[in-house]
């Protein structure tokens, strides 16, 4: 037994090493995962920008597009209450067709909750928050037009036969929220155009 000891000791340096070389390989080894990790998470993340960032451009394209139609009918609207009231012309007519935005906001929630979101630059984060927290805003006024518009459908029958003072009460409430809803759009569509610059 006495001689084993002096083997083991010539020995010793050798299996010290070969122990220090495996430990220095897992640690290589799970630094090259943590690096790949991060690679992936920084990949991910800029796909996620991107996603955010052609959202964003489609939702402004699509305010831009549908602009004109709500100011000509919060126009026409107006117009129509102008001559119930005997203000102004008797030949104003009124279209009620409307077409609003289809805002997505997929691509930002799935960005905000995926684990490349400590990844995006804070700033950037804070401007499309705030641009998408308009919109918020935009949705709740659109409910409200869009529940002024049942409530106008479901008496369109009697619509023509209607006096003015009638009319008047028809349209008002859907005059205030269609200026309302105008500037909600115009604010929003410019906090979308500045992000997609």
């Amino acid at each position: 037994m006495a001689e084993r000891s002096p083997t083991l000791r010539r020995k010793l340096p050798e299996i010290a090493l070969e122990a220090a070389m495996v430990v220095f390989a897992v640690l290589v080894a799970f630094g090259v995962d943590e690096w790949r990790e991060q690679r992936q998470l920084r990949d991910f993340a800029a796909a996620a920008r991107s996603a955010v960032e052609t959202e964003i451009a489609e939702n402004a394209r699509q305010f831009r597009e549908t602009q004109p139609m709500l100011t000509a009918l919060t126009e026409q609207v107006e117009g129509v209450l102008e001559m119930a009231r005997g203000e102004g012309r008797s030949d104003v007519s009124l279209n009620l067709s409307l077409r609003l935005p289809q805002v997505s906001t997929a691509a930002w929630d799935v960005a905000q909750g995926s684990q490349g979101a400590p990844y995006f630059d804070y700033d950037w984060v804070i401007r499309v928050a705030r641009a998408y927290e308009g919109y918020e805003g935009y949705a709740e006024i659109r409910r409200l037009v869009l529940e002024d518009y049942t409530r106008i459908f479901a008496r369109r029958r009697a619509f023509e036969g209607m006096g003015p003072q009638d009319l008047v009460e028809l349209l008002e409430p859907l005059s205030g929220r269609l200026w309302a809803l105008g500037q909600a759009h115009r604010e929003v569509q410019a906090g979308l155009e500045n992000l997609s610059e």
